[in-house]
């Protein structure tokens, strides 16, 4: 049975690394130096109970967004998952701004969110009908869409090639998403973003070469989970497919009192597939055949 972090019975967990299958981040958009990620203060200590809980609550946010997870029914959101729900946001400021994506041209907009609040977007945009690209600068305040609650400032490059899949996203700076789950109000806060993903929507396949953040995770204004998520090792998955496993990468987690988690990618998909995970806390192996949480 998979393991999960979970808050509560009832609990929406949001956890996270990157973008949802095949979204993804390249080069280094916007016009402000990013903040850079650090161990965020009274970080969870972890140890060999909770390390692989805590690595498969990042994989598994590397690129889904899963509805039923582990025992309960809980919600899986990742930095992933977060993007794409501001994606739409960005991408629909400059179509509603009246310019020509065909010859590109920089754009400002900004107005109410559907539910709330509101945002603003800066960029510069081209989309041929073949090829997409847009650089932008976007902003969130108290900013409701989808019942999910945004705040924050992000900067990036997003790019897509319409007719054979492939894509590159960049991302870089601060993002919060806050959301009411029974009578929990949850909030999770990504510092120091920085992302950088190229891969194929059409295949799935994908390398993120980039992906550290500082987590927190509050639970009615009390922090439940705090820590730094990096990669020391690109992930790479070039085979595709909704259930295969990264053949390489390395996750690893900073918590309190220097402690860590990493969650290492066997490559052994196609001898156990669809693959596993050596799991290490504190440098030491706790499970050297982890599912893989992806």
């Amino acid at each position: 049975m998979n393991k999960y972090l979970t808050l509560s019975a009832s609990a929406l967990l949001l956890s996270g690394l990157v973008l949802m299958t095949g979204c993804s981040s390249s080069s280094d958009g916007g016009t402000t130096p990013p903040t850079v990620a650090t161990v965020p203060a009274n970080a969870t200590v972890i140890d060999d109970n909770n390390a692989e809980p805590m690595v498969a609550s990042i994989a598994t946010s590397l690129n889904a967004f899963d509805q039923a997870l582990a025992v309960q029914t809980t919600p899986v959101m990742g930095l992933s998952a977060a993007l794409d729900i501001v994606k739409p946001l960005i991408k629909n400021s400059s179509k509603n701004s009246g310019i020509d994506l065909a010859n590109g041209v920089a754009y400002s907009e900004g107005g109410a969110c559907t539910d709330g609040g509101t945002f603003s977007v800066t960029g510069d945009e081209t989309d041929d009908g073949t090829n997409y690209s847009d650089t932008f600068t976007a902003t969130f305040s108290n900013c409701i869409e989808f019942d999910f609650t945004i705040d924050g400032t992000i900067s990036g490059t997003f790019t897509e090639n319409y007719s054979t899949g492939g894509y590159t996203d960049n991302v870089t700076g601060s993002l919060s998403i806050t959301i009411v789950s029974g009578t929990e109000t949850i909030k999770v806060s990504f510092t120091g973003i920085n992302f950088q993903e190229s891969g194929n929507n059409f295949d799935g396949t994908y390398t993120t070469s980039q992906a550290t953040f500082a987590l927190v995770i509050e639970v009615n204004g009390t922090t439940q989970f705090a820590y730094l998520a990096e990669l020391t090792a690109p992930v790479v998955e070039s085979s595709g497919g909704e259930f295969s496993c990264p053949e390489s990468g390395t996750i690893k987690i900073t918590g309190g009192n220097d402690t860590t988690a990493e969650g290492i990618y066997n490559g052994d998909g196609t001898t156990n597939p669809p693959g596993t995970m050596t799991i290490k806390a504190n440098g030491a192996v706790v499970n050297p055949s982890a599912p893989c949480y992806n």
